[in-house]
């Protein structure tokens, strides 16, 4: 094995190692241990994009013709057989371990998988809030789809272009593919769904398209670097420093906002062909590392490790339950296994034909193993019920909802007078003003309404409570396409919005130490609200916390959970929605922050992290009590929470799949079980 190559064959080890890198950091991204691992994929995108069409343009020296249909094949040996193999066990492992309605949109997914369009349909969905509350299985194939894709059309304009203007035309016609895909990532990153950016294969093709631009120009950069030694060391000392930025940006890249895919995303490429130019002469300290035989061993893998890493971290936490560290430990070891198991009894024979059936064509078997992988998945998703309704909604739905004209309300109920005594709702009151001496709440009573208040029989012909529901999702999706029963007890005005918080207007919040933005619908919050007072409601029901149990970066500040300028800052929003409330007539309730279940690796743990809920229900309890009369609060914990827990079930009725979020039929229940209940016992007096 030659440690370094011209134009001609030879193996690379290097680039294997580099491959390994490459699947250890999109594993420990996946792991939210690693902040720009997910920059792991344009590396593999530079490589193969390098690799092939080497591969291809060596054939056409050789024989003066490139076979596409052989070269199909070789593809179809190499890439299809393990992804054959994933498909069906993440099916039949959803059936076993997973909600039942998780398999309805697997099946899409598995079918879009094996046909390699699986980007394509994650684009198509329209839906990114979401995405992390009930991950696919399958999620991580995109970028294999992208590739697929790539190796249909890409061998065929090599074929057309070489044949008509040679390697500089091609190198052009790569380099002008590449620029304009970078262009596009850049115009198309919509701060409100970068779906479409990141998905995309015409957005995202710049990273093949760079290393096929290497591999065009890579027997003329050969023969230079051989006729001149310095710079030969020039390119060693290149790799170097393009080696340091490679894995600073996988280690600290910031997270995806619109800003990495302007700049990041490209730097990532650009530093990944300087990489691999050097790698690939097989030559310095770098290379020698990274050509290693235990990172060669898992590079050669790197394909099974990346097949079977995501869903092993989907099911596993679903099996058995472990703390982060050893649950992480768990993933890997079974990560390696099934890669280094399918290695060796799928991968391997399929390429090698060891696997090949007598008499029978590549297209035929594949065929046979395709059909029978797609009978496998339609009959386990067989009468699989719907996704939950809070799932389906799309965040393009949710903000017209939001901002659509006030429906006209039935007239205010008995309980309560919502006419604002004028003198104390002429203007706002500040953050330390100690409330008006008046307000449609007994100011006699605790602030907390007591949380074992059952329903109470109402009387006949009392109009229902006209309830706002106004701030995050989990209060979005108390008023998402009820049933008409729940406008019996309550007549619901949703005005909440997806992702969004106190502090979303002009901040944004801290990760695990990643900086992201709120999506734009968060700008039309305030919008949202006004429209809905407009139909007088009795009373405002605000859910927050989810979103300020994070640190916040403000005005060029960290603000950090447990400091005084982070506790103002909340408090300070906090009173100026109950003011804006209070100026229409409306009282407000403020639920506590109760327990949440698992939320997804995309939002970290701080949700579940007791001491940022006690703090945040702190700020909550302390602007409540400067604002007696006008504010109370309600503890959802209360029938939500066991022992610092979500509980599963509640009168027969499951609560919160996903921890956090509310289904039709289950917040009927909530409506009709308790929150009428704390909101009437509330406003009584």
């Amino acid at each position: 094995m030659p440690r370094r190559s011209t134009g001609g064959r030879g193996y690379l080890p290097a680039l294997d190692g580099l491959r390994g890198v490459a699947v250890a950091a999109v594993v420990a991204y996946h792991l939210d241990r690693l902040r720009g691992g997910f920059g792991g994929v344009d590396v593999f995108f530079v490589v193969s994009g390098f690799l092939i069409t080497r591969l291809l343009l060596q054939e056409h020296d050789r024989t003066g013709r490139i076979a596409l249909g052989a070269f199909w094949i070789r593809r179809v040996r190499r890439l299809l057989p393990a992804a054959l193999l994933v498909v069906p066990a993440a099916v039949v492992a959803t059936k076993v371990w997973l909600p039942a309605y998780r398999l309805a949109g697997l099946r899409s997914g598995a079918l879009a998988a094996v046909a390699y369009v699986a980007n394509w349909r994650f684009v198509a969905s329209g839906q990114s809030y979401f995405a992390d509350a009930a991950p696919s299985p399958l999620r991580h194939l995109w970028s294999l789809s992208i590739e697929e894709q790539f190796y249909v059309v890409w061998p065929v304009v090599v074929a057309v272009v070489v044949r008509t203007g040679g390697r500089r035309l091609l190198a052009l016609v790569a380099a002008v593919g590449a620029v304009l895909s970078a262009a596009l990532l850049a115009a198309a990153a919509d701060p409100s769904d970068l779906a479409r950016a990141y998905y995309g294969s015409d957005t995202r093709a710049f990273a093949l398209l760079a290393g096929a631009v290497l591999a065009c120009a890579w027997p003329r950069i050969t023969t230079g670097l051989d006729a001149a030694p310095g710079r030969a060391r020039l390119l060693g000392h290149a790799t170097l420093v393009a080696g340091a930025g490679l894995v600073a940006l996988l280690a600290l890249g910031v997270d995806q906002q619109v800003s990495y895919y302007r700049w990041g995303f490209q730097a990532l490429a650009v530093l990944s062909v300087v990489v691999v130019a050097g790698l690939a002469r097989g030559e310095g300290l770098v290379a020698r590392a990274l050509g290693h035989e235990a990172l060669t061993w898992v590079g050669r893998r790197s394909y099974g490790l990346y097949l079977w890493s995501w869903p092993v971290q989907v099911f596993l936490p679903e099996v058995v339950h472990l703390s982060r560290g050893w649950s992480d430990l768990a993933i890997v070891a079974i990560t390696v296994l099934l890669a280094a198991v399918s290695y060796e009894l799928v991968e391997q024979p399929a390429r090698l034909r060891t696997l090949d059936w007598p008499g029978r064509t590549v297209a035929w078997r594949a065929g046979t193993v395709a059909v029978l992988v797609l009978a496998i998945v339609v009959a386990t998703t067989a009468g699989a019920p719907k996704p939950p309704n809070y799932l389906r909604a799309t965040d393009d739905q949710v903000a017209a909802a939001a901002l659509a004209p006030e429906r006209s309300l039935p007239p205010t109920s008995a309980t309560t007078s919502t006419t604002a005594d004028p003198a104390t709702t002429t203007a706002p009151l500040a953050p330390s003003d100690p409330g008006p001496g008046d307000g449609p709440f007994d100011q006699r009573l605790p602030l907390l309404v007591p949380p074992g208040t059952l329903p109470q029989d109402v009387a006949p012909g009392t109009p229902p409570l006209r309830v706002m529901v106004a701030g995050d999702s989990v209060g979005w999706s108390l008023g998402w396409e009820l049933p008409p029963e729940v406008g019996q007890v309550a007549a619901i005005s949703d005005r909440a919005l997806l992702g969004c918080s106190l502090m979303s207007n002009d901040a944004q919040y801290v990760v695990a130490g990643e900086v992201r933005s709120y999506g734009a619908p968060c700008q039309q919050a305030r919008q949202a609200e006004q429209i809905g007072l407009s139909g007088s409601p009795e009373v405002v029901v605000l859910y927050t916390g989810a979103w300020e149990v994070y640190d916040h970066r403000f005005d060029g500040r960290l603000l950090k959970v447990g400091s005084k300028a982070y506790a103002d800052q909340v408090e300070a929003r906090l009173q100026d929605r109950i003011d804006s409330y209070r100026l229409a007539g409306s009282a407000t309730v403020l639920p506590l922050v109760p327990c949440y279940g698992k939320s997804g690796t995309a939002y970290g743990t701080e949700r579940n992290d007791p001491d940022r809920v006690r703090w945040v229900n702190a700020r909550i309890r302390a602007v409540a009590d400067r604002n007696r009369g006008w504010v109370r609060l309600i503890d959802p914990g209360a029938v939500l929470c066991a022992d610092g827990k979500p509980i599963d079930r509640a009168d027969g009725t499951a609560l919160r799949y996903d921890g956090m979020h509310f289904t039709d039929v289950q917040a009927t229940w909530f409506w009709e079980h308790w929150l009428t209940a704390q909101l009437r016992t509330a406003l009584a007096r």
